[in-house]
């Protein structure tokens, strides 16, 4: 997705429908800035439908604080394993994946964003293309000799609000050469506030099957992505 769609707020509305709604393990491993304390209070929202400000702010009526401490409760012990590696390497990767695969028969693992990872990050112009190409053949490898799925989430150049393609992986096309599914994430930029908009998932590779578009709901209060009913 572009940046500020909802990228992360769609994986953890997956993690979360697999790993509480569900019970499937699930291990989610984030290579950028933010911490497991926002990811954890972005899925108390999700759980409890209490809007992100109101979490943050403190500002809770009695209501409020009834529903979370009854969405703390469904949360606590749930198969969902958070772990934030900042510019992290792939054997950083690996170190942090096998310790959530001890732990719990991991059944998903999510990588969000991908771009900071420190072969990416680090790799010099000359050498990029190649360095891409081992990590992705790397974590290839990783995941069928555990026989476990992984997930990239990356953000998209921003230069345009045009739904992404994949010609916007650019220098990064190895990406989508290499995955055998790529999914984009699209929805119209807020310019006020809304209680909902409109969004759109786009399978634009699919080696295992169609490629199709679902209609989606997105609620910026709690960031719930919600499949759209059909008529």
């Amino acid at each position: 997705a572009r940046p500020s769609i909802g990228k992360t707020s769609f994986l953890l509305n997956l993690s979360k429908q697999l790993a509480v709604d569900k019970g499937i393990p699930v291990g989610l491993i984030n290579t950028g800035t933010i911490d497991s304390a926002s990811l954890g209070k972005r899925l108390m929202a999700l759980d409890s439908g209490i809007p992100m400000y109101k979490i943050r702010s403190g500002m809770l009526k009695v209501i409020d604080v009834k529903k979370i401490q009854e969405s703390a409760k469904k949360l606590f012990g749930v198969p969902l394993y958070f772990k934030i590696e900042p510019n992290c390497s792939f054997n950083d990767f690996v170190l942090a994946a096998e310790s959530m695969l001890e732990e719990k028969p991991i059944k998903l693992m999510i990588i969000d964003d991908f771009e900071y990872f420190e072969e990416i990050m680090d790799a010099d112009k000359e050498y990029y293309r190649f360095e891409l190409e081992q990590l992705m053949d790397s974590l290839k490898k990783f995941a069928v000799e555990h026989n476990i799925p992984i997930i990239l989430g990356m953000t998209l150049p921003s230069d345009t609000e045009e739904p992404p393609e994949l010609l916007d992986f650019r220098k990064n096309l190895v990406i989508p050469y290499k995955a055998d599914m790529v999914i984009f994430i699209h929805r119209d930029r807020i310019k006020e506030e809304v209680k909902v908009c409109n969004a759109r998932l786009h399978i634009a590779k699919n080696v295992c099957g169609p490629c199709i578009d679902y209609s989606l709901k997105f609620y910026p209060a709690t960031s719930l992505f919600k499949k759209e009913k059909e008529e």
